[in-house]
């Protein structure tokens, strides 16, 4: 199978996940804040339409991507890393106030990496900007501290270290900048350092994983995760790594009570390893709602990793989630435009934006994707389009666009348009097939379940339902929320089933 559709099949699950839980019953205008973007792809407020943004504060600082100088593609992953950590840890400083990683980044895609223009978008009065090459057997990084709205330097240094070093390399980065912006503030990096660093393979293997990760090359992101742990066991952002991993194959190409577990067990080693790691509880609210059928608790984690980072947009995005599987749905939607306004560029923001404005008001739901499709990768786009033209009546455009789905976790989808289309054999054969396939690898059974449904046939449409929630599918904790089961609301069996999995609210 090409990489791309198993990339399509890890990601786009998050089309059920926010299509099972975002089917509310909100308002129209709910929706326009989560579409609020000015002419220019910022956030509000606009310039000339709004007040002037507040002055930044003194110490207010953004780290830009830290550009490789020589192209060297063996260290590609070495610039997103290093702005990551140096960001992370200079905002641990007394006295500094740092943007968060994604804000940055969509600052970066409306100004392009003029510092004056990121400064104006985010309201900061420095920036931090760098540069590296590979020198020999060593790395060469440059790093300038620039004063706005001048842009002069204030600061700038050379670190100059074998490539087995760079794992300390933020840690140094981090402690001088805090040093030179507040007297006394390089304290709390200063004690990060002391802190013993990871095995410098592991290191590398991390952040190429976490490179992968991000541009959803997921069977290579777990490939290196587990590398690094392999290499350094007590290096806590390569269990957080692969409990992410995990948690994305969940419900679509692995199993639930395969990868959940894996999932928690992984998370649950990266936090008794380092508690202040906010990305290592993502992963367990989807576990908190999959295996505990809690999305209450799994609420509440993701509130812990708000307050250990505020910056971090998945955090927004799956609180945003679990609020909606407890029919709190507006305020699913102002987290969703804050995961948004955190980080613009990421598909996995964009994702979310497109398919929570979609079904709280289908109309604007072409809107939303239009903003957002440039930040999607191409599976994932296809697969949009396809479902916002089968929301609009063009079954033929929808068939043709999730056709390649067909034999995925989305079978239920495509059989929807063969059945607009008139062609109930056809449909009828595609389902078999998926059940058929069951014997051979993890097919959703809430999927099945719907296409069993679209075909008229609602006592199997239920068993495969009542599978789902044996097998633990988060899914299975959504039922009551996606229109394509709205048929089911009421019958005995489908109300049974609710209470079991805790959905009477």
């Amino acid at each position: 199978m090409p990489r791309s559709v198993q990339h399509s099949r890890v990601r786009l699950s998050r089309v059920l996940t926010s299509a099972l839980l975002l089917c509310v019953c909100c308002v129209c205008a709910s929706v326009r804040p989560v579409l609020a973007q000015c002419p220019d792809g910022s956030m509000p407020p606009c310039p000339g339409r709004a007040a002037r943004p507040p002055a930044p504060l003194p110490n207010s600082v953004a780290v830009l991507v830290f550009e490789n100088a020589a192209r060297d593609t063996s260290l590609d992953w070495l610039g997103d890393g290093l702005a990551e950590e140096v960001a992370t840890q200079l905002g641990t400083a007394a006295g500094v106030t740092v943007r968060g990683a994604g804000i940055v980044r969509s600052a970066v895609g409306v100004a392009g990496r003029d510092p004056r223009r990121v400064a104006r978008l985010v309201s900061v009065r420095y920036v931090v900007e760098g540069s590296y090459r590979r020198v020999g057997s060593r790395v060469r990084v440059s790093a300038r501290l620039l004063a706005l709205p001048a842009g002069d330097q204030r600061w700038g240094r050379v670190y100059d270290r074998p490539r087995d070093s760079l794992a300390t390399l933020s840690d140094a980065i981090a402690q001088d900048l805090a040093s030179e912006l507040a007297p006394g503030g390089g304290a709390a990096a200063a004690r990060r350092a002391e802190r013993r660093p990871p095995d410098p393979r592991a290191y590398e293997a991390y952040q190429r994983g976490r490179f992968s990760f991000l541009r959803y090359d997921i069977p290579t992101a777990r490939a290196l995760f587990e590398q690094a742990i392999a290499r350094d066991s007590t290096f806590a952002p390569a269990w957080a790594g692969l409990a992410l991993v995990w948690s994305e194959l969940a419900d679509v190409t692995v199993a639930p009570l395969e990868a959940y577990p894996r999932a928690r067990e992984a998370a649950l080693r990266a936090l008794a390893l380092d508690s202040t790691l906010a990305s290592a509880y993502v992963p367990l609210a989807f576990v908190a709602a999959a295996l505990d059928r809690d999305c209450r608790g799994g609420a509440r984690l993701m509130d812990r990793a708000i307050a250990i980072d505020s910056t971090l947009p998945e955090a927004r995005m799956l609180r945003g989630v679990l609020m909606a599987c407890q029919g709190r749905g507006d305020e699913a939607l102002e987290a969703a435009r804050r995961g948004w306004e955190l980080d613009s560029l990421s598909a996995y923001t964009g994702f979310y934006l497109v398919s929570t404005t979609w079904l709280v008001d289908p109309q604007r739901g072409a809107e939303a994707f239009t903003l957002a499709r440039r930040r999607m990768v191409p599976d994932d786009a296809r697969v949009w389009e396809g479902i916002l033209a089968r929301s609009a009546g063009d079954c033929a455009t929808a068939e043709r666009l999730l056709r390649p789905f067909g034999a995925t976790a989305y079978v239920g989808w495509y059989v929807h348009a063969l059945v607009c289309l008139g062609r109930r054999a056809e449909a009828d054969s595609v389902v078999r097939a998926a059940v058929a396939d069951t014997a051979q690898r993890y097919v959703n059974p809430i999927s099945v379940g719907i296409g069993l449904l679209a075909l008229g046939d609602r006592d199997a449409a239920i068993r495969w339902l009542e599978r789902g929630a044996d097998e633990r599918t988060w899914w299975a904790m959504l039922i009551d929320r996606f229109e394509d089961l709205a048929p089911l609301h009421g019958e005995p069996r489908f109300e049974v089933l609710k209470r079991r999995l805790g959905l009477q609210r």
